[in-house]
């Protein structure tokens, strides 16, 4: 397929620069909730899009949102320049194997798999091409608290907390767990640069299934978080300790950090939402620029932890009590 030079402004929600000058071709997996967003987003930075999904519904949803074209499997895929996964977690790894079988890149949703020997498999085999789509470290508050940490700005680092917790949650094929809290590992990812090793983990339950994980990482328990699907309401917090100030972001004020102790004050942040900004980093990528956060192997890494924790806090692998 020629590839089509574009100087049009991006529209409203994408860059405000453009990320290259030819325009990308991309093949998505997946056009439910999520996948749909990220259609949006590719599409406003100026990508063209072939999406992959078996229902018919979900593919004309694809073309009136932008998709160049939409087809029921990767067989009928035109040539493309990277691959995105945003199918259910138990699918993506079939995915990423035909996806990846063209020999670039692919970008797939968080979690990589909910096997930890899977996704290792697959960090290894795809080795330098595959990466994994972790939003929350591209959030201006997660990136500005990141600098924080490295700067010591604050003081020294002594403990981050976050929360991610909600009344219920529903239309997945994996466990509230496996939905929830990988995005609290991505965010001490970014915010610590490292995550030290797991020292407890707790998990409550519905019956039998589990619905919430609590955990903590490191001999002081230098990062905790708690993932929930049975609280009475939505919260989602990140809290950083110095040893001057605390750090604090919120989704009550989901565009600044606000310091209490030495400077404090409400600081804002960038209001670009973390999914575009994702977006744009993707297809910098493709361009020349800097690979994402997270690769194949860091994305393993975090299966490997989570899994650990799981298991630690006596759940099995069908989000089941194994004890």
């Amino acid at each position: 397929m020629t590839k089509e030079r574009d100087s049009r402004p991006i529209p409203a929600g994408g860059s405000s620069a453009r990320v290259s000058a030819e325009r990308r071709e991309i093949a998505l997996a997946g056009a439910g909730r999520w996948g749909l967003r990220i259609l949006r987003e590719l599409v406003a930075c100026g990508a063209r899009v072939w999406v992959v999904d078996p229902s018919k519904e979900a593919r004309a949803r694809a073309r009136s949102e932008g998709a160049s074209g939409a087809y029921p499997d990767a067989s009928g895929l035109p040539r493309f320049d990277a691959a995105v996964v945003a199918l259910p977690t138990r699918g993506h790894a079939a995915a990423v194997e035909r996806l990846g079988s063209a020999g670039l890149p692919v970008f797939c949703e968080k979690p990589l798999t909910a096997d930890a020997a899977e996704a290792e498999a697959l960090a290894s085999k795809f080795a330098g091409r595959l990466f994994v789509l972790d939003k929350w470290r591209y959030h201006p508050a997660v990136e500005a608290l990141a600098e924080i940490a490295a700067g010591r700005t604050l003081g020294p680092v002594r403990a981050l907390r976050t929360r991610r917790v909600q009344p219920g949650i529903s239309g997945y094929d994996v466990d509230p767990v496996w939905v929830l809290a990988p995005h609290e590992l991505s965010i001490a990812s970014e915010i610590l640069g490292s995550l030290p090793p797991l020292a407890a983990a707790r998990a409550r339950f519905a019956g039998n299934e589990v619905v919430a994980l609590e955990a903590e990482f490191g001999a002081s328990r230098e990062f905790s978080f708690e993932a929930a699907a049975d609280a009475p309401e939505r919260v989602r917090e990140i809290v950083l300790e110095c040893g001057d100030a605390t750090a604090r972001w919120s989704m009550a004020d989901e565009h600044a950090i606000v310091v209490e102790g030495r400077q404090s004050g409400r600081r804002p942040v960038d209001s670009t939402p973390p999914l575009a900004r994702e977006m744009q980093a993707l297809l910098s990528s493709l361009a020349g620029g800097k690979a994402l956060k997270t690769d194949g192997l860091e994305g393993a890494a975090s299966v490997r932890r989570l899994e650990s924790a799981r298991e630690l806090a006596g759940v099995n692998r069908d989000g089941r009590r194994s004890r």
